[in-house]
Formats: C-alpha cells, sequence, structure tokens
C-alpha cells in the first residue's frame, strides 16, 4: 500500500536490545500529513537499515510504501504501520498501484464531489452488458419478454 504527504515530524530516533534474541534494533517514527481535500496524519515508522537507507526531512513530500500489521497482547490489539520504501513525490515507481497520471488504480487527485473515481475509468457510459430495463435488448422481434408475470 502506498501514501503520499508531507513529513510533518519527526520523532526522536528509539533503539534497544531484543530481550528474546539480544540483537540490537533501531526505530525511526515520524508524522506524514496527507494532500487530500480532508487531510490526514499517518504515525508510521522506519525500521533498522532502512533508517539508513530512507533519510527523513521535515517538510519533504514523499510518496510511502507501507505495511499495516496488527497484534493482540493481553487481550487488546495493537496496529503498526511500518514504512519499507520512501521516494520523493512524483516521482514514478514503475506504475505502481496508487500512482497519480492515469496509471489505474485508484488516484485521490481524480476524485470529485461524486467520489470514488478510478482514474483508468473514462466518462463515457458502461455498455458492458445489456440494459434489462430497455425494451430493444429483448431478442424478441415483437418486443415482448420473457418474464412469467
Amino acid at each position: 500500500m502506498e501514501v503520499e504527504g508531507t513529513i510533518i515530524q519527526i520523532m526522536p530516533l528509539v533503539s534497544g536490545q531484543s530481550a528474546r534474541t539480544g540483537n540490537t534494533w533501531r526505530k525511526q517514527e515520524f508524522l506524514l500529513e496527507t494532500s487530500a481535500q480532508y487531510p490526514k496524519k499517518i504515525f508510521m515508522s522506519l525500521m533498522g537499515e532502512k533508517i539508513d537507507q530512507f533519510p527523513l526531512r521535515e517538510g519533504e513530500r514523499v510518496r510511502v510504501s507501507v505495511d499495516l500489521e496488527s497484534r493482540e497482547y493481553n487481550g487488546r490489539w495493537y496496529s503498526d504501520i511500518r514504512a519499507w520504501k520512501i521516494a520523493p513525490a512524483g516521482q514514478d515507481q514503475g506504475g505502481s498501484y496508487g500512482t497519480s497520471g492515469g496509471q489505474g488504480g485508484y488516484a485521490p487527485s481524480n476524485m470529485g464531489s461524486g467520489g470514488y473515481a478510478p482514474s483508468n475509468m473514462g466518462s463515457g457510459t458502461y455498455s458492458g452488458a445489456p440494459d434489462p430495463l430497455s425494451s430493444s435488448n429483448s431478442g424478441d422481434a415483437a418486443g415482448a419478454d420473457d418474464l412469467p408475470f
């Protein structure tokens, strides 16, 4: 899943050592604000070597690929949004899901007041199946339907 927005805050780097394995770990959390009509703030994190691979800067507009995960602990559920790839916004990532510019899929910039409008849908009428209410589609020369009532 991908989300695009501006990094508005970078939290302090957190690190520690796993009690179970003894390995060290690092986590960099940040807050991203989307640029949709109704902006949302999303709190996410980078783990391990991804911190060095994708340096973060406040105010930078980015496209973030994330994994969503929830886990249960003592009867409560906790969700985690973990970034695994970060690129400058507007940079083409090979026509992946969610790109703008008519590549297909969900494109928030193409949403009007009418709601969801995938970028690969044209403005013409749908012509895939015959209209069941139209008498011209009855298949019968007399125009009669085959309904029992």
